[in-house]
């Protein structure tokens, strides 16, 4: 399974963090003996469950990619608790439905919110009585305050775009109407939220 991938807006006041799996059922037409693209559209395999491990691989890649972006950006003061806020984006489903199903999408999506919140948990001066991670969810930080209870948000651009398929340029990209507007919309209300320190102490 490939590991998330983010990419990063790093200029001040926000960055845009986007861990996705684009090709997480490659793995799968792989072991099936399927070695090259295009893979077959009527194939049943990648609309198979994902398994709980591979579930757990890529929680644990996301955990360590949000930590790392959090301490890489830091505020003028240098503490990353002041650093700009970051926005997950939900995923969106590419027109070729087999590289990206819509149950491993909405697999993905329900563990990522679900990271996002348990990373918002852990962060609140108040998470003493949480659980620690699971097991194979492993930080890779150290106890430094990276703020992310104030500084992780979910952005919906890639909800947004369900049902907008027949809209892109490519397997991967929508067109910029509606996606990079879409997009560029959300970007700008965030960026609003972070010059007026909305949500921030």
């Amino acid at each position: 399974m490939s590991k998330p991938a983010c990419s990063v807006l790093p200029q001040p006041p926000t960055a845009t963090l986007t861990v996705y799996a684009a090709d997480h059922a490659t793995e799968d037409f792989v072991a099936a003996g399927f070695l090259t693209r295009p893979y077959p559209e009527d194939n049943p395999i990648p609309y198979t469950n994902l398994s709980p491990r591979r579930e757990m691989v890529w929680e644990a890649e996301a955990r360590k990619a949000i930590k790392s972006v959090a301490s890489q950006f830091r505020g003028r003061d240098g503490s990353a608790r002041a650093g700009p806020a970051i926005l997950w984006r939900t995923l969106h489903h590419p027109p070729r439905h087999n590289y990206a199903p819509f149950p491993r999408v909405f697999a993905l999506d329900s563990l990522a919110r679900k990271l996002i919140a348990d990373l918002q948990a852990e962060a609140h001066p108040d998470h003493a009585h949480l659980p620690a991670p699971k097991a194979g969810a492993a930080t890779g930080e150290d106890d430094e305050d990276l703020g992310l209870d104030e500084r992780l948000r979910v952005d919906m651009s890639g909800a947004l775009m369900l049902g907008q398929e027949h809209h892109f340029r490519d397997l991967l990209h929508p067109e910029a109407v509606p996606g990079s507007y879409l997009w560029g919309d959300v970007l700008l209300y965030e960026l609003k939220r972070a010059v007026e320190k909305v949500g921030r102490s």
